[in-house]
């Protein structure tokens, strides 16, 4: 990741409570602000991640750059281009900060690391449900890690601890858990947990609750006497609609249609017993 563009100083100020442009709709939460805005020349007060959504074709960046700016630095950017706002407020820099690090100015191109992150944490702003807060959580630390100390050696052995997250992530995928709970309960640094997470298991940590959370509910579409929003909310979804989508995100099909499948060969293989 290169330096950011140029910047110029300007009299207009994001407060922490504020976004400043037109955004379509914004989601706040624990010290974090999603937005899809159009925003003209600003200095900010927060920190934050923009991801390049488009713009004039004159503006030398390319859709889909992310750049990172730490809170205080004045910024230009063209009017009419649109981003993807990812505002944080000091807690989350301080969170990194205890690692000794501190995350950096930055422009990552398209196709990098820290961009495709990005991209899924729009996603998921687009897409909210009751997991969302994990998903969001992680993948957030896990950009900052990235801006921290992007030239950190990856672990060559995973960590004592993964195994036990691994555990914890096994018997509580059923409630809402944070990235922050996890850590504390291994006690490590949440934005290095989920950077390492990743590493080992090539996802985030709220992809891998999903996952889990699918398998016990593909065991519970077996019986066909259960209803669908049941095993919904017995899986820790929050209703029946937010369980049908990841299931088809992680099988190609609907519950309906993989309960259908499961029970047609179950009578299948009773005929040919």
């Amino acid at each position: 990741m290169n330096n950011p563009p140029s910047i110029s100083s300007t009299s207009q100020t994001l407060r922490p409570d504020h976004l400043y442009g037109q955004a379509q709709r914004k989601h706040i939460r624990q010290g974090i602000t999603l937005a899809e805005i159009r925003r003209p020349a600003r200095s900010h007060e927060l920190s934050y991640f923009h991801l390049l959504l488009d713009g004039d074709h004159s503006e030398p960046l390319k859709p889909f750059t992310t750049i990172f700016y730490p809170s205080g630095v004045s910024h230009h950017e063209e009017i009419g281009m649109r981003v993807f706002s990812v505002a944080l407020q000091d807690e989350w820099l301080d969170r990194v900060r205890a690692c000794g690090v501190a995350p950096q100015s930055s422009t990552a191109l398209p196709g990098s690391e820290l961009s495709r992150l990005a991209i899924r944490l729009y996603r998921e702003y687009l897409n909210l449900d009751r997991c969302s807060a994990l998903v969001i959580e992680g993948l957030v630390l896990e950009m900052l890690a990235l801006v921290a100390r992007p030239e950190r050696a990856p672990e060559r052995r995973p960590p004592a601890w993964l195994s036990r997250v691994e555990d914890l992530l096994k018997n509580g995928f059923q409630e809402n858990l944070t990235i922050g709970e996890v850590a504390a309960q291994v006690s490590v640094n949440p934005a290095y947990l989920s950077r390492v997470f990743r590493q080992f298991h090539h996802r985030a940590i709220g992809d891998y609750l999903h996952d889990l959370r699918v398998q016990f509910a593909c065991q519970q579409l077996a019986d066909p006497d259960v209803a669908l929003s049941a095993i919904a909310l017995s899986s820790g979804f929050s209703d029946q609609s937010h369980f049908t989508r990841v299931f088809k995100q992680c099988t190609g099909m609907t519950p309906g249609a993989f309960r259908a499948m499961t029970l047609s060969n179950k009578v299948s293989h009773g005929l040919h017993g």
